[in-house]
């Protein structure tokens, strides 16, 4: 009996054995591995018979071509309107043309000039608002020249024009942004050359300047229609799309249009090798080494705040940070391998995903680009080297999770060559998106800046539009302008940001705090969001991008025909009628003048409460 019972002891020990074993060279990982492959998909759906006959918002665009200011903002206008809202857009020029034919249905004329010479098409744009249609007049700012317009738009006093700075959002024009304020000073970068004006107490105004209390956006009705006026010059601007977006869907009441609804977190620099040693601003607050700080005080808070305020990161794993751009790039560090496995697993346990960030920190840029001196990196020879350094970094991954598929790039520093485009695209084929930056100052002047768009090959551009654990009101402001522009919250932070020159007079605990504020404020005002990982994301994204849609009211009833999409899309409506059921899809109000909108089936329908 005790020899069974010590053979069976024995036993016992020998299995545990095997298992931490198995465990520390991971084979367990090859049998029970998330691969992060991509589902197929159902074939999209066809145009819905019914939905033929219904003609697409369709709106006037009225540009000077011989100013660059009213060019770009065309292309803006145009841009935002085709592809993302999926309206019609016509475009004539203010100098050119003397009329336009009003019976067209549009949903609003778009004066995207400052050019008021032309009086004929002037007055046809009066008494198309007067007779029942919306005029937008997007460049208002510096028009104290052109008093013969000004009581049109709603203006009684004029004091000249101001640079003005600052935003206060008074209204319900930005979704979910009653109330939000960005500050006045010179750490504030928001401003726009302005009338300094006094408006007509009927007027609506939607937006003030901070600084100022300049009106920025009104309505005002006129006649049977309204006339709705931006007083600036910077609307055609990526920061300010939120704002074109939310004036367009003041055109008509009960106006639809599509959002991707989806918020994605990015994680920088992680899974990587932790900084050995002890920073003394760390030691100092916690009193532990770096290394102790990312596992006991950092990485727990991570995980935290993604349970409490619905986040799902992308971590962008680096393998070294050596400089490394030519030679035998094979490195041997268990001790950052074992980090990059305890780290990967409850990344991907707590629903993340793994996306790289590169081989080292090394941006893949060659010479020409002034890396070296802008940022201190070194360049690449050729793109072979940059290949073979990829080819590094798959095995480092493939060694720690086998069979893990890699979808998402972003660059280091945000900085990429064409190049290094191609060489990721070489080394990893299942790579899907590149995420840099959505826009940039000066500060990101060798920086890769992207739109939302989706590439010749199949891949995607996502950028991230905020960034940083403790973001200011412009961040706040940026993030609003890409939720009512896109329905997309994109937003990265970095685990060694408390190392910045930028956050020296910062503590971790205050940056918690802030950032904390920030998701907190993002999943009150925009529940709507769904939270992905941006692999998760891509089929949202690729949806709204080629979905198209149609829409008509009958009465108290608002039908919508939706096709060529794979997955549930979203809207956003813009109404104040109270619903009183629906079919076909989910409605949730969200706030006084709009719902969001999850489509079930090709038809739905929305019916409000009668009049």
């Amino acid at each position: 009996m005790y020899k069974k019972n010590l053979l069976l002891a024995v036993l016992l020990i020998f299995i545990v054995g095997l298992f931490f074993q198995a465990n520390r060279v991971n084979a367990l990982l090859h049998l029970f591995k998330d691969k992060n492959t991509s589902t197929e998909l159902a074939a999209p759906m066809s145009e819905p018979t019914e939905a033929q006959s219904i003609k697409k918002d369709r709106f006037l665009i009225v540009y000077d071509d011989q100013d660059v200011y009213s060019t770009f903002l065309k292309h803006k206008v145009q841009d935002q309107l085709e592809t993302y809202m999926k309206k019609k857009a016509d475009v004539i020029t203010v100098r050119n043309t003397d009329s336009f034919n009003a019976d067209e249905g549009y949903s609003a004329v778009l004066w995207a000039t400052t050019y008021f010479d032309n009086e004929a098409l002037w007055n046809e744009a009066k008494q198309y608002a007067t007779n029942g249609g919306t005029l937008e007049v997007l460049m208002a700012g510096g028009l104290e020249d052109t008093p013969s317009v000004h009581k049109f738009l709603g203006i009684q006093n004029i004091n000249g024009s101001t640079t003005t700075t600052g935003i206060d959002v008074s209204s319900n024009l930005l979704l979910g942004a009653k109330g939000f304020k960005m500050g006045k000073g010179d750490d504030i970068s928001y401003g726009t050359y302005a009338l300094d004006c006094e408006l007509d107490p009927s007027a609506n105004v939607y937006l003030r300047s901070s600084a100022e209390e300049l009106p920025l956006a009104w309505e005002k009705d006129q006649g049977a229609g309204k006339v709705i006026v931006y007083n600036g010059t910077e609307i055609y601007t990526k920061r300010n799309s939120g704002i074109l977006t939310a004036l367009l869907s003041q055109s008509h009441s009960d106006f639809l249009f599509p959002v991707c609804a989806t918020k994605t977190e990015f994680i920088d620099d992680f899974p990587a090798p932790v900084p050995e040693g002890d920073f003394s601003k760390i030691y100092d607050e916690y009193g532990m080494t770096t290394n102790e700080f990312y596992a006991r005080i950092w990485w727990p808070y991570m995980l935290k705040t993604a349970k409490n305020y619905d986040l799902k990161y992308t971590g962008l794993v680096i393998e070294t940070y050596n400089d490394r751009t030519s030679g035998d790039f094979y490195v041997n560090d268990d001790v950052a391998r074992r980090d990059f496995i305890k780290y990967g697993r409850e990344l991907l346990n707590s629903g993340g995903e793994l996306g790289i960030h590169g081989y080292n920190h090394q941006a893949l840029v060659g010479k020409g680009y002034g890396v070296k001196e802008f940022l201190g990196y070194e360049e690449w020879p050729n793109q072979s080297n940059m290949e073979d350094s990829l080819r590094e970094l798959k095995r480092y991954i493939e060694d720690a999770f086998p069979g893990y598929q890699i979808h998402v790039y972003v660059p280091p520093s945000n900085v990429l060559s064409p190049e290094g485009k191609a060489a990721i695209k070489n080394v990893f084929p299942t790579l899907e998106a590149y995420s840099s930056l959505y826009s940039g100052g000066d500060e990101a002047e060798k920086a890769y800046i992207q739109d939302f768009k989706r590439n010749d090959n199949g891949t995607y551009e996502f950028p991230r539009i905020t960034s940083g654990y403790d973001p200011n009101d412009d961040m706040y402001f940026d993030m609003i302008n890409g939720v009512n522009t896109f329905g997309i919250f994109s937003h990265f932070v970095h685990p060694d940001e408390l190392f910045y020159e930028e956050e020296i007079n910062n503590t971790f605990g205050s940056m918690e705090k802030t950032f904390t504020q920030y998701v907190k404020y993002v999943k009150e005002h925009y529940p709507w969001l769904r939270s992905e990982t941006l692999s998760n994301t891509l089929p949202y994204f690729s949806d709204y991008l080629d979905m198209d849609y149609r829409y008509t009211q009958t009465g108290n009833t608002l039908s919508i025909y939706t096709w060529n999409y794979e997955h549930e899309p979203s809207y956003i409506l813009r109404s104040v009628k109270n619903v009183k059921h629906f079919e076909g899809c989910e409605v949730t109000k969200i706030q006084d003048d709009a719902y969001y909108i999850k489509i079930k089936n090709s038809k739905a329908t929305i019916v409000f409460d009668g009049e």
